[in-house]
């Protein structure tokens, strides 16, 4: 899919636990996609995350550079034998199984390391430039509706184009289709101002009747200086 529309909604808990906190709840094309309470934290940041993550888990798992707040995880983990025995006595709450989960993630996908998280509470910024590198933009429709869009960057060129594209073997027609796009557009342009084709760009595409004019013409031009 090239297009997401998202809707981040903001409630008020009416939970016995929880009665009070804001509640900020991501919808994707209508349907729920993420939800976190609280606050003190980045919530539209962690809905958001709550998404890309389980949305885009393939994509992100070819990633090949490190991101802030991207991390990832073996679905094996357990904890060792030592933290175990540590909660049975009482000496442990869960805060050395958490610290030890993180301890041994991963900030590079690995054959071992095979479950991407991103902590959105660092910030949207930092889940949208993961975006980014997959290939989409996050652009604001309506900051104050809560609406947003994250679209596909090629699908936005194909768009510009009037081109469309289902598969590599079109992506790869797509490029050279916009590459032939700009090379017309700058013949175009070396065609109605030769001479100044000649020193900013475009003389290689011109006829060869009207590079040899060119020539002559600044050739003349030089002698009579």
């Amino acid at each position: 899919m090239n297009r997401y529309n998202l809707k981040y909604k903001w409630t008020t808990s009416k939970a016995q636990d929880t009665y009070g906190y804001n509640i900020c709840t991501l919808l994707v094309d209508e349907k729920k996609a993420g939800r976190c309470n609280g606050g003190g934290y980045d919530m539209t940041g962690t809905s958001l995350a709550q998404w890309v993550e389980s949305n885009f888990k393939n994509e992100l798992l070819k990633l090949k550079k490190e991101f802030y707040g991207l991390s990832y995880h073996d679905p094996n983990w357990t904890p060792s034998k030592k933290i175990i025995e540590r909660e049975e006595k009482g000496l442990s709450l869960g805060l050395e199984r958490y610290q030890d989960f993180y301890k041994q993630s991963s900030k590079l996908p690995t054959d071992k390391h095979t479950i991407p998280q991103i902590n959105g509470a660092c910030g949207a910024s930092s889940v949208e430039r993961i975006l980014n590198a997959l290939g989409y933009k996050y652009s604001c429709i309506d900051y104050d509706s809560g609406v947003y869009v994250v679209e596909s960057e090629i699908k936005k060129v194909a768009w510009h184009y009037g081109l469309e594209k289902s598969n590599e073997q079109q992506k790869g027609n797509m490029i050279k289709n916009i590459g032939r796009y700009h090379q017309n557009k700058i013949k175009k342009q070396a065609i109605k101002d030769p001479i100044g084709s000649y020193f900013f760009g475009g003389f290689d595409l011109l006829p060869e009747k009207q590079k040899k004019e060119v020539r002559d013409y600044l050739k003349n031009k030089k002698n009579s200086n």
